[in-house]
């Protein structure tokens, strides 16, 4: 039996799958289909303090591989949505995201406000929806912006707070970083890309608006890079999305550095997707032997799939023996690098190493093992050295065990 549980910056989920804001409402509708209740958890639509009215039709349009969409975040407002979706959702005995949207910084804070007193685990504050003249697009590209909606939002709950990133940005980093330390717990991404369809014999647009947000699988590629990107960026956890249908497309995303993923377009055409999704995760990590699903299913190395390891005799020698395999300790390098540790320069072959600030420090064959070994030992501490050796803590590094 696999552990599927997951905390996503201090929300505790059953497994790592929910819904993307918009694509589910907030389950009522897909309760022949699917027991929300076993899901790790569910994502309402986003939520404004009066309700808005939406853009004119037609509004969707299907593509090669996805589709577009400008409803333009209609919704009833707050106040219905406590009073019949999160009481209904309460009943049901699932763990709850509500999506929050706003026209302006100050909207965000008050449909907070609204909600503090509700049956809610998790706010997702929708700063990227492209399809609102006003808030999200604007709010979402600057740095400036997020740091300040984030911030007041921050201020106002002390539940879990997921910052959803827009990817029209020049750099996804840019925007998580500042997200991050505004004080988001988490970061969601993507929502959708900016597209447009055209019907060459009306010679029109396809959408009134001309221009919708794009989701579906042909996303998904963008949506991994944007997803690896972030992971290198930030230490907040990450709810990846972007095309995932299958078990092995969320296997993907947690690869690239994902905690969690959330399920859109995908519930459209197939009602079932989430639990299809959760039922190819955990027979994914059956498959591989990963009791746990936070075990082994981990982000990448420096963008490199750890398929092409050296063997664990090699690496033990690259490390403790000082070899001269220099894949293996490339490999070595990179892994710490990823956790924002000392660079190794050439300590294990010259008994070299440079700090944080490039300072170089020159050690004796003796000092650089106890130096090593030293590391191990801040990064693993419950690891027991003595007990597993040199050895024990280099596989540990790896995740190996």
């Amino acid at each position: 039996m696999v552990d599927m549980k997951v905390n996503l910056g201090g929300l505790a989920m059953k497994n790592p799958v929910t819904t993307a804001s918009g694509t589910f409402a907030a389950g009522m509708e897909y309760a022949d289909f699917v027991d929300v209740a076993g899901l790790g958890a569910v994502t309402t639509k986003g939520v404004s303090l009066n309700g808005w009215e939406g853009n004119a039709s037609p509004r969707i349009a299907e593509t090669p591989s996805g589709m577009l969409n400008s409803i333009g975040l209609q919704n009833p407002g707050v106040a219905h949505l406590k009073e019949i979706e999160l009481l209904w959702l309460a009943e049901q005995g699932a763990t709850v995201i509500v999506n929050v949207s706003g026209h302006s910084f100050n909207e965000y804070v008050q449909v907070i406000e609204a909600l503090e007193d509700a049956p809610v685990d998790a706010y997702e504050v929708n700063i990227s929806c492209p399809n609102v003249d006003a808030g999200g697009m604007t709010i979402g590209t600057d740095p400036r912006s997020v740091t300040e909606v984030v911030g007041l939002c921050r201020a106002a709950t002390k539940r879990p707070l997921i910052v959803k990133l827009t990817p029209n940005v020049t750099d996804i980093t840019e925007i998580a970083r500042a997200a991050e330390a505004a004080g988001a717990d988490a970061l969601s991404l993507i929502n959708t890309l900016m597209g447009m369809a055209i019907d060459a014999e009306r010679r029109k647009p396809v959408l009134a608006r001309v221009v919708g947000g794009f989701s579906g699988p042909a996303v998904k590629p963008v949506a991994l890079r944007m997803v690896w990107e972030c992971h290198k960026a930030v230490k907040v956890p990450l709810l990846g999305m972007g095309g995932i249908a299958t078990g092995t497309d969320a296997v993907e995303f947690m690869l690239a550095g994902a905690t969690a993923v959330a399920v859109g377009t995908a519930n459209f055409y197939n009602p079932r997707a989430t639990e299809d999704v959760i039922a190819g995760i955990e027979d994914y990590c059956a498959r591989h032997g990963i009791e746990r699903v936070t075990d082994k299913i981990r982000a990448l190395y420096d963008g490199n799939i750890q398929e092409r390891r050296v063997g664990f005799t090699q690496i033990i020698e690259a490390v403790v023996a000082g070899s001269q395999n220099q894949a293996a300790r490339t490999v070595f390098e990179r892994s710490l690098m990823n956790f924002q540790l000392h660079r190794i320069d050439d300590c294990l072959l010259t008994h070299r190493f440079h700090d944080a600030a490039g300072t170089e420090h020159r050690k004796s064959a003796n000092d650089a093992d106890v130096w090593i070994e030293r590391l191990f030992r801040g990064l693993f501490p419950t690891l027991d050295g003595n007990k597993h050796g040199k050895a024990a803590f280099i596989l540990k590094c790896f995740g190996f065990f």
